[in-house]
């Protein structure tokens, strides 16, 4: 039996994320350390908002399911280049560690540039969407 046969196994996921504030410009898109999720370069994952929320969703994404990948959300600004990506956290020492499962559920972390506003209780749209979802 091939002991690597297991290294070619996919988890389908989508991505979710709450971003509780206006994002004007920028553009959502989720990197990581597997080819999958552009090995922290270029990004190719795109997320989009659902109208009238704070919710922003991906398409489904084949992922590795391998251990400890690590990821982040960044909002991207204009077209991109290095110096345009703004990650969520402050630095790798708050890198997200991905539970493979087919919904992945998130909540924005704050970074110097992108912080949440304090939210009300008419800001639940990402709850309500996890639950009728």
């Amino acid at each position: 039996m091939n002991k690597n046969k297991s290294a070619n196994i996919n988890v389908t996921s989508v991505f979710h994320v709450d971003l509780p504030f206006d994002t004007y410009s920028y553009k959502l898109t989720v990197l990581g350390d597997c080819k999958v999720l552009d090995s922290w370069e270029k990004p190719k994952i795109w997320l989009r908002q659902i109208p009238n929320s704070t919710l922003w969703v991906s398409d489904p994404v084949q992922l590795p399911a391998k251990l400890n990948v690590e990821y982040k959300y960044c909002l991207v600004s204009g077209g991109y280049t290095p110096r345009s990506l703004n990650f969520e956290g402050y630095g790798f020492g708050t890198n997200r560690q991905m539970e493979f499962r087919e919904n992945i559920y998130d909540v924005w972390d704050d970074s110097e540039t992108f912080k949440k506003r304090i939210i009300s209780t008419d800001d639940y749209t990402f709850i309500n969407y996890i639950y009728d979802y």
